[in-house]
């Protein structure tokens, strides 16, 4: 693993040691080095199964997310952010009462840095109380 990427994922580990969620997507290719480090990471961070791979939006939108009060939509560097986007769009869209809705993107040195998805590490995207 790059420096870089290193880094997030100590950052990344260390969000998870301090902030539970009650479902998480895990946008990526389950072939991809990085999501699989993604998972790894939080597998053996939090001991929790709640995690989905999906690469698209209608794989989200297949999940039961009734009763689901905080959220992560978690990235790597390879995802396409349209596809993140998407999904942020759709689970931002008022058909849902999040209590917490977060975006954790890990970003490559290319990402674009005025997108919406690449501020910094993470992005709070919502606070909706339910």
């Amino acid at each position: 693993i790059c420096v870089e990427p290193a880094k997030r994922y100590e950052i990344f580990k260390e969000h998870l040691l301090n902030n539970t969620y009650d479902y998480v997507f895990l946008v990526g290719d389950k072939t991809s080095a990085n999501t699989n480090n993604l998972l790894e990471i939080y597998y053996k961070t939090t001991k929790n199964n709640n995690i989905s791979i999906v690469t698209t939006l209608n794989e989200v939108k297949k999940i039961n997310l009734n009763n689901v009060g905080k959220v992560l939509v978690l990235s790597g560097t390879s995802s396409d952010d349209n596809v993140v986007l998407s999904i942020y769009n759709y689970l931002t869209s008022g058909s849902f009462s999040w209590s917490t809705l977060m975006i954790f993107k890990v970003l490559s040195n290319e990402s674009n840095t005025d997108s919406i998805l690449s501020m910094n590490i993470f992005s709070i995207s919502c606070g909706k109380s339910k």
